[in-house]
């Protein structure tokens, strides 16, 4: 049985997401990652295989935390309401 995870695996992506929406996939190199999420060499390739299962990874939880709340605030009847009371600045 292997040791678990010692970090937030959604801080570190989150973190990552920056990085990315910062430099590009190109532009962001593997320290950058590093960095940003936190964590050593070693746990980012027991989680991760490279930079790009990384970048996929972001992805997914750009799509859980933001895509789909958006789409699921736009598909409520009562959005309009809200969005005429409160304008682009509300979050659920």
């Amino acid at each position: 049985m292997g040791r678990p995870r010692e970090f937030d695996i959604d801080k570190a992506l989150d973190r990552a997401m920056g990085v990315f929406w910062q430099k590009g996939y190109e532009g962001a190199s593997l320290q950058d990652l590093l960095q940003a999420m936190q964590i050593a060499r070693g746990s980012l390739y027991k989680a991760f295989e490279d930079k790009h299962s990384i970048y996929l990874a972001a992805l997914d939880r750009y799509d859980r935390t933001e895509v789909e709340t958006g789409t699921a605030f736009l598909s409520d009847p009562g959005a309009a309401t809200v969005w005429r009371k409160f304008g682009p600045c509300w979050r659920p």
